[in-house]
């Protein structure tokens, strides 16, 4: 059924030889093409990429390592090895199903679920979106939780095993801050079960399920040891980590800036798009394009009409969104009414994963909390996107509503012995829902803030000021009639479980309806953001960014060493120009740290000497009359003042900390002088830079994580290159002088400089991460180990059943 499901969901489009167009998976290509390239050329795989931000760890760009390889196939497994994107609706069904089983649901009640969880509008957004690791994790989020549930309900094999192994596929597919979230609502669900233990005076076997989990944790991440242990160490390298930077110290934290984790804040109002998903408009986007009935029916002015269809559908204060986060208006009906009928630890677990989810989805709306969790909770800060942690919701809310549909099921007087709790429910949802019909205007604003201060100054003149009401108008259209949706469904959903509860149907009948009902619904709201208009043919797919003439006029230099910058995009939030070159941008949401303060501080600035110092030959910009190497809107650029691969410097100027080493970077010449850190004086103790106009150096050889150049100087000379200097503690580039270890340090707060010796030499950089075969030795260990557990607990648990 879930196959069929998954597959039907995307017919035609996935027998038409087509694929999802993805705008992630086009940047993915664009991050890890080098990547890519290496290894096709070479069979080697490499842990630096070269063609972003000047050079970056290539940790979470492409990881692949040991045990990853094995791990997939039996992610892949768990897919049913359908075609993607039919593979993943697969595996959401199927995970929240097993999960639901440990619940102890009946199968064909858990089916509901499965497609209430697997529809949730956020998961399809995202599978549109091309956020593809992240839906792996979720896929994985219930199964994982079920085998914690089976541990605390006493099948500690089943449970540990069941834990172990899809904690190892979660990781593998590495969308951590998924994973991080789930952890989140483990401690909540720990923390309730420890309670209901303690109540029951069974704390022992709390204590064996906990002792066994925590087994089963280290396992699964020690299958995935060299992945976890490089990516820790690299986050304090990235904007996840701590700035040495003193300024703006009212936004900093031990991760991530203030202001960027709240960036994508869900609005408090926003929070009802759970129940109407036209809440806020929907996604970003023509009003035109998503509300062309509500366009049509505001106005018969034709004229008016082209005005308010080309203005932005989406209403809410987030940046942009591709859409909202609706769980079903009858699931959330059910969710309610769970509430006030349901007992125990669980219901309060699952109450307080939903408040807690939503309250920190609003991130700067709600900021004392938000900044409690930034501040307090470990690693929350290193998480970006806050509205996203509403995948907590999205569990919690389909689980608690098949819990109380269970009990309706078994107990068919239910509603009439909790007819109460039931018409209230009804009223918390569909009488709210009706209330936004009859007064929507009194409840919400139907301009965003960023409008209404840009509407502000046109309110003296008549016209616009009709133009806006007729917006609003529009806007309000659409709300009130997915309120009236809402509704209907609810009411609709509430006629089937009365009909049930009278006797009117039998229970199979009474699942089947609910089950189309559901699928009825969020299929419905889902297909608005991806559907057929969302594939393409695969030889479309097949080249992420097309080659233009630009690029190609770029391409005809054959020399390895130049870097390229795109300023016909947004450069530092861009994929397409890492497709073809070596960027000084790039698109990643875990840069190195003080590259993006470079960024913040120069390279937005266009301050020249560090542009050039980072071997920019070349820039792509808009196209400009009278400029012969045109192709649609890019021309190319020479720059003749770039200072290539490496050069010598004869003045060396010490700064103090951070601070003053990126601010001398504001006036300086690259070419004459380096700006060296104190922590490095040591490694200059008894060097005097001496000019010497003979001295050469060229590179001679040219690989992503090996570079070698030969150099020729009368004097010992301080040679600073165009790369970037990385040293984690566990990772680093080493360097070589003709073969021997040689001692290199920063320079120009991101560089790699060099003392080099009079006459003539070979330097060689080596990227090759210390502990690395260790890592992979144990990460294959612990592979095996939970592998063979499996089996064995497999081949016991038959032989229990057919030879007891």
């Amino acid at each position: 059924m879930f196959m069929v499901i998954s597959v039907g969901y995307f017919t035609p489009s996935i027998f038409e030889g087509k694929t999802l167009y993805q705008t992630d998976i086009r940047k993915g290509a664009g991050m890890g093409q080098d990547l890519n390239k290496h290894k096709q050329e070479t069979g080697e795989k490499s842990l630096w990429s070269s063609r972003m931000f000047s050079g970056m760890p290539a940790y979470q760009i492409s990881p692949s390592y040991a045990s990853s390889s094995v791990l997939i196939k039996m992610r892949r497994t768990f897919e049913g090895w359908l075609p993607a994107p039919a593979s993943y609706l697969f595996a959401l069904m199927l995970g929240f199903f097993m999960l639901l089983l440990a619940f102890k649901i009946k199968p064909w009640i858990a089916v509901i679920g499965a497609i209430a969880y697997a529809f949730s509008s956020y998961f399809l957004i995202i599978i549109a979106a091309g956020h593809i690791w992240k839906v792996f994790v979720l896929q994985l989020i219930p199964p994982t939780l079920a085998g914690i549930v089976w541990a605390y309900r006493g099948r500690y094999l089943l449970g540990g095993i069941v834990t172990a192994l899809f904690f190892a596929l979660q990781l593998v597919s590495n969308h951590l801050q998924m994973t991080y979230y789930f952890l989140l609502f483990v401690a909540v669900f720990v923390i309730g079960r420890l309670f209901y233990d303690y109540k029951q005076k069974q704390l022992m076997q709390f204590a064996k399920a906990t002792a066994i989990l925590i087994i089963a944790g280290l396992i699964g991440f020690g299958a995935n040891a060299t992945n976890m242990v490089f990516t820790q160490k690299y986050t304090e390298q990235t904007i996840r980590g701590k700035s040495e930077l003193t300024d703006n110290e009212g936004n900093k934290t031990s991760g991530l800036d203030r202001d960027y984790v709240t960036d994508w804040s869900y609005g408090i109002g926003e929070t009802f798009t759970l129940l109407i998903p036209n809440t806020k408009g929907g996604a970003s986007g023509s009003m035109w394009e998503n509300h062309q009935k509500a366009v049509q029916k505001s106005t018969s002015d034709r004229n008016l009409q082209g005005f308010v269809a080309n203005l932005n559908s989406y209403w809410g204060d987030q940046p942009f969104t591709s859409g909202p986060t609706y769980v079903g208006a009858f699931i959330l009906c059910l969710f309610v009414f769970g509430l006030f009928v349901v007992k125990g630890y669980l219901k309060w677990t699952l109450l307080i994963g939903t408040v807690l989810s939503i309250l920190l989805s609003w991130g700067h709306n709600f900021m004392w909390l938000t900044n409690l969790f930034l501040d307090y909770v470990p690693f929350y800060n290193k998480m970006r996107t806050v509205a996203s942690i509403l995948v907590i919701a999205e569990l919690t809310i389909p689980l608690l509503a098949i819990i109380i549909l269970m009990k309706i099921v078994e107990n068919r007087r239910l509603i009439f012995e909790q007819k109460k709790a039931f018409y209230i429910s009804l009223s918390l949802t569909a009488g709210i829902a009706f209330l936004f019909v009859v007064f929507p205007r009194l409840f919400f604003n139907f301009t965003s803030n960023t409008e209404s201060a840009a509407f502000a100054q046109y309110t003296s003149d008549p016209a616009y000021v009709t133009a806006f009401n007729t917006l609003e108008d529009a806007r309000v259209s659409a709300f009130c009639a997915d309120a009236w949706r809402s509704i209907f469904i609810i009411l609709l959903g509430a006629s089937f479980i009365w009909l049930y509860s009278a006797k009117k149907i039998k229970p199979a009948l009474f699942i089947t309806l609910l089950a189309a009902l559901v699928l009825f619904d969020l299929a419905g709201v889902n297909k608005r953001y991806l559907n057929s208009k969302n594939f393409v043919s695969k030889a479309r797919a097949r080249v992420a960014w097309e080659l233009t003439d630009a690029d190609g006029i770029i391409l005809e230099d054959r020399d390895p060493n130049y870097r390229v910058l795109n300023l016909a995009v947004s450069p530092f939030q861009d994929a397409s120009t890492s497709y073809y070159h070596k960027s000084i941008g790039g698109y990643h949401a875990a840069k190195l740290r003080r590259y993006q303060e470079l960024i913040d501080r120069h390279l937005i600035k266009m301050n020249m000497n560090v542009i050039n110092m980072l071997n920019t030959r070349y820039f792509i910009l808009p196209c400009e009359e009278g400029h012969s190497h045109v192709h649609e809107h890019f021309h190319v650029q020479i720059n003749p003042d770039t200072l290539g691969c490496a050069w010598f410097v004869n003045e060396v100027q010490i700064v103090q900390n951070a601070d003053e080493e990126i601010a001398a970077l504001t006036d300086f010449d690259p070419r004459t002088t380096a700006v060296v850190d104190v922590r490095f004086d040591n490694q200059l103790a008894g060097f005097s830079p001496q000019r010497d106009t003979m001295a050469k150096v060229e590179m001679v050889k040219y690989k992503i994580d090996e570079i070698e150049y030969r150099t020729t100087a009368e004097s010992e000379q301080l040679l600073v290159f165009s790369e970037i200097y990385y040293d984690d503690g566990l990772s680093r580039w080493e360097a070589f002088i003709d073969g021997q270890p040689a001692p290199h340090f920063r320079a120009n707060y991101v560089l790699r400089a060099l003392k080099v010796p009079a006459g003539e030499h070979t330097v060689k950089f080596v990227f090759k991460p210390r502990a690395y075969k260790v890592l992979e030795t144990l990460s294959m260990i612990f592979l095996w180990t939970l592998l063979l557990s499996a089996v064995a607990a497999a081949g016991w648990g038959v032989k229990k059943r057919f030879y007891p």
